[in-house]
Formats: C-alpha cells, structure tokens, sequence
C-alpha cells in the first residue's frame, strides 16, 4: 500500500502520482550517494552531468526529499553538510533500490511512469527537435503497440 493509501477520492490520487513521480529522483540521490557524499548542490549538479543538460532538478524537489530520506533513516546528514548513505540506506542502494531498477507495482503506475516519459520527450521535442527526428520511426513504432493494446 502506498504511504498515501490513506487519502481517498482526488486527494489520494495525486499524492500517489506524486510518490510515484518522486520515486525515480529518490533512487536517483540514492545512486549518486552510493559514490560520495554530496550536498543538495552538488546532488542538482550531478543529475544535470548525468542528464548531459537536459535536466536539472529544482532545490524544491530535492532539499525536501533530502529531508524525507534523512527520516527514513536512509541518509545522514554530515557536520560538512554533505549526505551520506546510512547503513539501510547502502542496503536499499545494493538490493535494487537505485536509479534504473524500480519496477512499477502495478499497470495504472507504469502508465503514470509512461506519463512522466512522454513529457520528457515532448520538452525535447520543444528543445532539441533534431533528436526526436532521429528517434520518429521507434516512436511510431511504440505509438503502434499502444494503439493496438487500447484497442476494444
């Protein structure tokens, strides 16, 4: 059950697409955490390296996920102010709790993922339209496989 199970009708809803929204910059601070402790800064700087410019976090996702992780005792915050992985927190980055290896529980939230990838693509598409060029046949093809999975 999600941590927002509790809330029913719209309100439940959108606390649970943001959890799973959440979910993907949560691993993705885990994993680099893996490597040496970071601030919140230099966290943002090293998605937007990872991401080769294309993104870059704002501090009001990332500073209260640092909170949120320090909570459930995944991190620790240093006297530098740098974030450390803890003990669980090395745990939940070794058994597949990092970037990359989240799998979606169910079908509504791997459509929720799906979301948040089209928008991705479409900001490219505003940004770097020469990239999805290169990628419309692979993008036809998987509006192709949707359609036909939709279909009655």
């Amino acid at each position: 059950m999600s941590m927002f199970g509790g809330f029913g009708g719209e309100m439940g809803r959108r606390m649970r697409g943001m959890n799973r929204m959440r979910g993907g910059l949560r691993y993705f601070v885990i994993h680099l955490l893996r490597g040496k402790p970071m601030n919140g800064m230099e966290l943002i700087n090293a998605m937007e390296k990872n991401s080769m410019g294309f993104w870059r976090p704002s501090p009001g996702s990332i500073y209260p996920l640092l909170e949120h992780l320090a909570n459930e005792k995944l991190i620790v915050k240093r006297d530098d102010g740098r974030y450390e992985l803890t003990s669980e927190g090395k745990e939940v980055a070794r058994f597949g709790g990092f970037f990359g290896m989240h799998s979606p529980a169910d079908a509504e939230e791997m459509i929720g993922e799906m979301n948040s990838y089209l928008s991705y693509m479409e900001d490219l598409k505003s940004s770097e339209p020469e990239k999805i060029t290169e990628l419309s046949e692979k993008l036809k093809e998987l509006a192709k496989r949707i359609e036909k999975i939709s279909e009655n």
